[in-house]
């Protein structure tokens, strides 16, 4: 979660990855909503209506990118799994620059590893059911964004997989891009783009691989048939 951290959830309990006394405990095999307010340099922490945590122990770390005048949390929203050896890897778009400005040593320590089927274990996977998610960004200069997401939408995907081709997925690579298609007399598309996915997965900042030019033919039956399109 942006300017809180990483917050680590079980059946029976949840706790913050960077002091896991900051803890809560629910009941099992049912469904809880969470509510995590973020506002004053404190978080509250909510389950089912009740109000359980209140701390101002968070991960306050900012960073910046060249692109934005604004100060970045190097946590990035996001719902998924951690790296089974080194919990504090998992911010490789960060530049090393920016790693050495922080004292949050679980923010922005470690070297990256790959999760591989050895890596994922049981101590850091799992499956999880969600009915609903929302969250609100509100800042005075860039002004309320509001996201939410619940199953009536489909898929949170649901848009891209109607609408959308994926060619050339890569998980690694920063030089990348540029790419341009051409439909053929005969329907096929032929989609060129440039790409260095010879990275290796998941690496550092700076660490690319060898770029390339490839090409794809998308046949007329490879396109998503959206009902609206």
């Amino acid at each position: 979660i942006p300017f809180v951290g990483m917050i680590r959830l079980f059946p029976d309990h949840a706790y913050l990855a960077g002091d896991p006394s900051l803890r809560v405990d629910v009941k099992p095999g049912e469904f809880h909503e969470y509510r995590i307010v973020r506002t004053d340099g404190k978080m509250r922490l909510s389950v089912d209506g009740r109000e359980l945590l209140v701390t101002d122990k968070i991960d306050k770390a900012t960073c910046t990118l060249a692109w934005t005048p604004f100060k970045l949390s190097p946590y990035l929203l996001s719902i998924g799994n951690e790296e089974a050896h080194n919990a504090k890897s998992g911010f490789d778009w960060v530049a090393d620059m920016d790693k050495k400005t922080t004292s949050s040593s679980e923010t922005l320590g470690g070297r990256p590893t790959p999760i591989t089927a050895a890596n994922v274990t049981h101590a850091v996977t799992g499956h999880s059911i969600w009915r609903r998610f929302e969250v609100k960004y509100d800042h005075p200069r860039t002004r309320q964004r509001v996201i939410r997401w619940d199953p009536k939408q489909g898929f949170p995907d649901q848009y891209q997989l109607d609408h959308m081709l994926e060619i050339g997925a890569t998980a690694s690579g920063g030089d990348q891009g540029y790419s341009g298609w051409v439909q053929l007399p005969d329907k096929r598309i032929f989609v060129v783009n440039y790409t260095d996915d010879t990275a290796r997965w998941n690496c550092s900042w700076g660490s690319l691989g060898t770029s390339w030019i490839r090409g794809t033919f998308v046949l007329p039956e490879d396109l998503p048939t959206a009902k609206n399109d």
